[in-house]
């Protein structure tokens, strides 16, 4: 599903990921917990092409993303910490849009629409949304895909979205249930059974493992 070896990333000489190795099963939740500037995003950033690494492999249901990111890519959503739509177009216009640049149907549409509670609000403008309900309808564009790997940046507005969509991975590809990498900054928000935790110090290396049922007694090293 994900295999990352030796992730090495630096900003004007301070080395953010450190030799970051991490591996994702189908059906794997994990979540990357540190404090500000440990690299959570930078990890999720070079995940999705949209920074580059220094050293290390990354690849995505077994395409190398440095070999052929285009294909890489095309496995991944990704839900930044603050998604930006178009402010006069209406919930569905947006999640049509998505879903042409994806070259998917209107199936996934109508589903996500109603999984993620914007029946009442589709036709509503962005503009005209409340925080939580622009969170639900950047979760509905991240659902929209049948991907092998979904990533969250979490902030505390996600607490509006229901958790039981935040965790809902539904789509079978034919070798196993999608895999999902949170970024986080609080333990409490941790599902207790369903997720693994990644700790990274402030040098972007995992410094504990532990599971969600554990939290109580995790800290960051």
């Amino acid at each position: 599903m994900l295999c990352v070896e030796g992730l090495t990333k630096a900003f004007a000489g301070r080395r953010v990921l450190d030799g970051l190795d991490l591996a994702i099963e189908p059906g794997e939740s994990v979540a990357l917990l540190g404090p500000n500037g440990s690299g959570k995003t930078t990890t999720l950033r070079c995940l999705v092409g949209l920074a580059r690494y220094e050293r290390g492999r990354i690849a995505i249901a077994g395409i190398d993303a440095a070999r052929d990111p285009v294909g890489a890519r095309a496995r991944v959503s990704y839900l930044p910490q603050k998604a930006v739509f178009p402010a006069t177009l209406s919930v569905r216009e947006t999640l049509d849009v998505i879903a042409r640049l994806r070259r998917l149907g209107g199936e996934p549409v109508h589903r996500e629409i109603e999984s993620c509670g914007l029946t009442s609000l589709a036709d509503r403008n962005v503009g005209q949304l409340s925080g939580g309900e622009r969170q639900r309808l950047a979760l509905a564009v991240a659902f929209l895909p049948a991907v092998d790997l979904y990533l969250f940046e979490e902030e505390e507005g996600m607490a509006a979205v229901p958790g039981e969509n935040l965790f809902r991975i539904s789509f079978d590809h034919g070798t196993g249930i999608a895999g999902v990498i949170r970024a986080l900054h609080r333990y409490d928000t941790l599902a207790p059974d369903e997720f693994f935790l990644d700790a990274l110090d402030v040098h972007g290396a995992v410094v504990r493992e532990v599971d969600g049922a554990g939290v109580g007694q995790a800290a960051v090293a």
